[in-house]
């Protein structure tokens, strides 16, 4: 993993609202990854909460996810097969702002610092099934920070008021 991957396409940012508003009651999640050729992509990855084993997550779907362990273990074999690298984690807030939860960060730390070094965070607040804020969290070196992804420019503004 890369320390920054730098600023995130429009494309990508905007791939990332229409996810997140195609699922609007439920937080939804997955990876942005640098494929092994450069090109940035988001890998979705079902959310499995209540069908998995999650200790320490909240059981409703609209305030907690668990990215598919499976679909994200073969995401990875991918990845080192055609030397790509996994750049942030995203998932969505559902009628709530874009924030870094008390559980975001204990499943994010492991010692004392990050679980996976160099990932960041991504989070879409979604109200009213129009993705509203987009936050971005990385590591400091003492703890997570956020900062402001500005919202990608829709063909449709009305449809998605801020």
């Amino acid at each position: 993993m890369e320390k920054t991957p730098g600023p995130y396409p429009p494309d990508l940012l905007l791939r990332l609202c229409r996810l997140a508003e195609a699922e609007p009651e439920e937080e939804v999640c997955g990876f942005v990854v640098r494929r092994g050729n450069g090109a940035l992509d988001v890998v979705p990855l079902r959310n499995v909460l209540g069908e998995e084993d999650a200790p320490g997550l909240p059981e409703d779907r609209r305030r907690g996810y668990l990215a598919d362990p499976v679909g994200h273990l073969r995401l990875a074999k991918r990845l080192r097969e055609e030397g790509g690298l996994l750049l942030a984690a995203y998932h969505s807030h559902v009628e709530a702002d874009a924030y870094f939860s008390g559980v975001d960060r204990e499943f994010a730390l492991h010692g004392g610092g990050p679980l996976w070094p160099g990932l960041e965070y991504l989070v879409v607040s979604v109200r009213s099934g129009s993705a509203r804020e987009l936050r971005r969290f990385s590591w400091n070196g003492q703890h997570f920070e956020g900062s402001i992804l500005p919202l990608p420019q829709r063909e449709n503004a009305a449809r998605h008021p801020p």
